[in-house]
């Protein structure tokens, strides 16, 4: 029991020991705009304005943001100025307004619109936001370590660099300095944002690092100046050469943008927050636009290729005039060069000849020495990705021996069918090929699922009754498989080699084509298979630059497979395959490369392979089957002659097949093909594989039949040349009984992938019997009708035997007494006729008004037709119902048809005491004005008193001019006096509520005087009548 409690324990400790250590948080290369810059920066952008007294208080340290991205026109600045700063050092007028860092040793930068006789513009110590806009650069020396940052303010401050908030904004004055850790992940230039204000008396910020990973001081402990603690001298202010007010050169307008009304003129992009000059590369020239991926560097206003030479291929030199670089001269011999360039045997293109050395410092800085060539040269980058190399658009990193290597132009692929789904000059495929495997793993899937609904019986309910030794076999094969995927050794074979012979068909009786099935042949009988395949271009050496083909490697491969096994038990058999190349064309390009064999011989062997294989679930009399399929391959071919894959193999296989007593098979095959070396041709390294198969098989009468299949495999641990190949086959099939096998067919290669042909053509007979269980003869059983009525009903359960009945009448059919049309089990009343709808009883009509009760809404009340059987409502009370009273929410007397005595100033009406004119206001004030305002009041008065139930909502509004939060006050101040003048008269204080509204509810959206009147207003919404 003790292994049970390790893990949790582990576990447990892991946890205690995050929560003990919280890392600082990283800023990534996805935060960076740019690559570090190499030359020293001049300062960071800021903006700093003066705003009046009182427009922020203290409480409100968003208000500074908020002002900040106001223009400069605004009310409420008095002052704003724009420009670079060189030092985050700052402090105001006041002579106790000192930080950390101060003179001599440090020049303190004074605010602007401070009180202190020096300050540009000159101000008055009090109410300044400052923002500082820019670039941190990290050089390479930084990346991946952990900075520290300090920020000493005095009123507030924040910093944010690249996403994250080194040191957010406080909810209280920051009178203390904050100590931050940040870990840069990656060099780059990193957008930064500092954040301050004063608020009056004392004023300074500081901005200091230190490249080291002091400890956090993020509260009042921090009140010591810096220069007292442990940290001594470990802390610098933030120096003018680290921050930049641009990506590119220099932003002498530091003017800001991003905000409403704060737009870059024309030739300038908004880059975190500020105006930069379109000389980037995602905002390019005049127009701003980004460059394309072959002219990807913005240099002047223009998008090109190259700026230098180190930008351009090995053995290219930069045009610096048209910013394009001379392609490289492909080569095999000094001669093939121009003059003064001799040819590099690593690369086979012509550079400059490397100088001569004894050792190491005898060559020029970046460069070694040779050991045989006794040449200077620069040895390959340490990379992990793609982009750890010098030139990523010229280089790539090889995953398998970690360097970086030229990106070569001339790639090998397949014949490439017309259905590829991947660029042939990348070599692509990766996404066609996990498409294919996840998508067959996904149909076969599907297919178990259906099959098992359909015959509602689970394959796990099979296995534990029919397999169960069956599944103890295949417990035994799982090690196997873990310790196939966990293998990750990338050996190399030396010098070019390729396999364009993979045809690899299976084995046995009821394979598909090259997917396995799971019957075996029996005990000690033999298997003997000739196959002949040909394969059109399976590989081809193509010009990525233009995607031309340059040559058909190998054009036409013609193969013998001959195949043999035989069972060793009824559930195990033992298979050799031996492909013999008996034709194989090939074709080289005009200038040969040094990687081309000079003339492949035209025949030869292919590798020979070993192939056993382990029945685990019987599926002779239909069902699923289960077996094991390892695979051994042996390198008798020559990879160099495009023959062989010059390594052994190993391949573990998983076969799953449905099949149907009819003889339909559905087949599945997965696998690792586990090599002990990678193959290597220009742009493709073959290493280790997962292997996929999806197959089946369809029987037509007089022993024909059809064969189809899609067969495919990609690369394991290998990111830089996915290898994916994928074929389609059909093929058609005739078996005799004796166990003569012959197939014909054919089909095309889908992925542009060497060794993937373009069509592929195949012919076989072979002798592939198969074990047969015997077939044992059953006698029919006698059968008894138990249900001769055909009614479901069996012995005791129906009532009449003879006679079809439903089982709601226990078998005997169904009667109806009253003769209504409703069957006497389902008749509520089954001796009275009635319609249906009342459940076969009689309709009734309680209250006498000519409205049986199931069509009366109100079966106790009488009431006309029209009102659905009731009474009128009369919801003034007067006497006259509503559909006759033309003031159906006021009381009035018959002769004046309901209304009551016409009034001057209001009228009632459905949900609201609507006013004829408007209760007039002394300006911006809430006094009621006038005689006639007091008049309406008095009618609204009279009407609550006349109606003591009604209850009223008194809602104010005012129009949009001025500032909200007083429109929002004097509305609700309004609203309030005319509830009290209400309470006053004598209308109860419960029955009457009021809300003021501001502008947030117009009548009018336009702002015109009119719209205005009418957007002023109170109104009465009645609550209760």
């Amino acid at each position: 029991m003790q292994h049970r409690l390790l893990i949790p324990l582990l576990c447990s400790f892991a946890g205690v020991a995050q929560v003990a250590h919280a890392e600082p948080p990283v800023i990534d290369k996805s935060q960076a705009v740019a690559e570090p810059r190499r030359d020293a920066g001049s300062g960071i952008c800021g903006s700093v304005i003066h705003f009046k007294d009182q427009a922020m208080p203290l409480s409100m340290k968003d208000k500074a943001v908020d002002l900040l991205n106001r223009p400069s026109t605004d009310p409420e600045i008095m002052g704003r100025t724009s420009r670079i700063f060189d030092n985050i050092n700052f402090r105001n007028g006041q002579p106790t307004a000192i930080g950390d860092f101060t003179a001599p040793s440090f020049r303190d930068e004074i605010f602007p619109y401070s009180a202190h006789p020096m300050a540009v513009p000159p101000g008055d110590d009090k109410n300044i936001a400052l923002r500082l806009r820019g670039y941190l650069n990290v050089p390479t020396s930084l990346a991946g370590k952990v900075v520290t940052f300090a920020v000493n303010c005095d009123d507030f401050c924040a910093l944010r660099i690249g996403k994250i908030d080194v040191v957010p904004f406080a909810d209280e004055r920051i009178s203390a300095r904050k100590i931050k850790q940040a870990k840069f992940q990656d060099a780059g230039m990193y957008p930064v944002e500092l954040v301050y204000y004063q608020n009056g008396s004392i004023g300074f910020l500081e901005w200091a690092r230190s490249d080291e990973a002091l400890a956090e001081c993020p509260n009042d402990t921090c009140r010591v100046p810096l220069t007292d603690l442990m940290y001594n001298d470990k802390f610098r202010t933030v120096q003018l050469t680290d921050l930049y007010s641009s990506v590119v050169g220099r932003n002498d307008s530091c003017q800001e943008c991003g905000a409403p009304g704060q737009d870059c003129s024309t030739g300038n992009f908004c880059g975190d927050g500020l105006c930069q000059t379109c000389n980037v590369p995602q905002h390019c020239g005049t127009d701003c636009r980004a460059c394309p991926a072959n002219a990807s560097i913005c240099s002047l206003g223009k998008c090109v290729q190259c700026t230098a030479d180190d930008q351009c291929p090995i053995g290219s030199a930069c045009d610096v005039v048209n910013g394009k670089c001379n392609p490289p001269t492909p080569c095999t011999r000094n001669d093939q060069c121009p003059m003064g360039q001799v040819c590099d045997p690593d690369t086979n293109l012509c550079s400059n000849p490397p100088a001569p050395c004894v050792n190491d410092t005898s060559c020029p800085a970046g460069q070694i020495c040779h050991p045989d060539r006794k040449t200077c040269y620069t040895p390959p980058k340490k990379c992990t990705v793609d982009a750890d190399c010098p030139n990523p658009a010229y280089q790539y990193c090889d995953v398998g021996e970690k360097i970086c290597k030229p990106r070569l132009t001339k790639h090998y692929v397949g014949g490439q069918a017309g259905c590829s789904l991947g660029s042939a000059s990348t070599n692509s495929g990766n996404g066609a090929g996990m498409v294919a495997l996840f998508g067959m793993l996904l149909a076969g899937l599907a297919f178990v699922g259906r099959r098992r609904l359909a015959h509602g019986t689970s394959a796990g309910t099979l296995l534990s009754l029919r397999n169960r030794s069956g599944i103890q076999k295949a417990a035994l094969l799982l090690p196997v498989f873990f310790c196939a995927i966990a293998s990750t050794a990338h050996a190399q074979s030396d010098g070019i080699s390729l396999n364009a012979q993979n045809f690899r068909p299976a084995i046995g009786p009821e394979n598909i084509i090259t997917v396995e099935g799971t019957r075996t042949s029996g005990r000690w009988v033999p298997m003997a298979n000739v196959l002949i395949e040909y394969a059109h271009r399976p590989l081809r050496l193509l010009d990525t630059a233009n995607n031309m083909t340059v040559a058909d490697t190998v054009p036409q491969m013609l193969t013998l497979h001959l195949s043999g096994g035989i069972g060793l038990t009824k559930w195990l058999s033992l298979g050799v395959d031996l492909p013999v190349v008996i034709y194989q064309g090939f074709e080289r390009q005009n200038t040969p490369l040094s990687d081309v064999p000079i003339e492949p011989s035209s025949a030869g062997l292919g590798d020979l392979r070993l192939v056993g294989k382990a029945r685990i679930i019987d599926n002779t009399d239909g069902g699923f089957g289960l077996a094991f399929v390892p695979q051994i391959m042996f390198p008798t071919g020559k990879g160099e002659e495009f023959r062989g894959d010059s390594a052994f193999g190993f391949e573990p296989r998983l076969a799953v097949d449905y099949r149907t007593k009819g003889g339909f098979i559905v087949a599945l095959n997965a696998s690792v093909l586990l090599r002990t070396e990678d193959q290597l041709a220009r742009n493709v390294r073959v290493s280790h594989q997962v292997r996929y198969g999806l197959g089946a098989f369809l029987p037509l009468p007089k022993g024909f039949g059809l064969a189809g299949e899609l067969t495919g495999a990609t690369s394991m641990f290998n990111a830089e040349s996915i290898y994916t190949p994928l074929e389609a086959y059909l093929a058609a099939r005739w078996i005799h009984s004796t166990g003569i096998n012959v197939n014909i067919g054919g089909g095309p290669g889908i992925t542009p992938v060497a060794g993937s042909p373009q069509f592929r053509l195949f012919a076989s007979i072979g002798y592939l019997p198969m074990a047969r269980k015997k077939e044992v003869v059953r006698q029919k059983p006698t059968v008894v009708d138990l249900d001769p009525d055909r009614d479901g009903l069996i012995g005791d359960k129906d009532r009449c035997p003879e006679v079809f009945g439903p089982p709601e009448n226990q078998g005997c059919p169904d009667v109806d007494t009253d003769k209504d049309g409703l069957v006497d089990r389902l008749d509520a009343c089954p001796n009275e006729p009635g319609p249906k709808e009342n459940n076969g009883c009689p309709d009734k009509d309680r209250d006498g008004d000519g409205l049986v009760d199931r069509l009366d809404s109100c079966p106790d009340q009488p009431g006309p037709l029209e009102n659905n059987g009731c009474p009128l409502p009369d919801t003034d009370k007067d006497g006259l119902v509503d559909k006759d009273d033309k003031c159906p929410y006021e009381p009035g007397p018959k002769e004046n048809n309901g209304c009551p005595p016409p009034r001057k100033f209001i009228s009632v009406e459905e949900g609201e005491i609507k006013l004829l004119q408007q209760i007039q206001f002394a300006t911006n004030k809430a006094l009621i004005n006038g005689k006639p305002s007091f008049e309406l009041l008095d009618e609204v008065v009279s009407v609550l008193k006349a109606r003591p139930t009604m209850r009223v909502h008194i809602e104010g509004h005012t129009d949009s001019r001025g500032k909200l939060a007083w429109n929002m006050q004097l509305s609700k101040n309004r609203a309030d006096v005319v509830r009290k003048y209400l309470a006053d008269k004598g209308v109860e204080g419960e029955r009457l509520t009021a809300e003021g509204y501001g502008p947030s509810r117009p009548l009018c959206p336009e702002k015109t005087a009119s719209c205005y009147d009418k957007n002023r207003r109170t109104q009465f919404k009645i609550t209760q009548q």
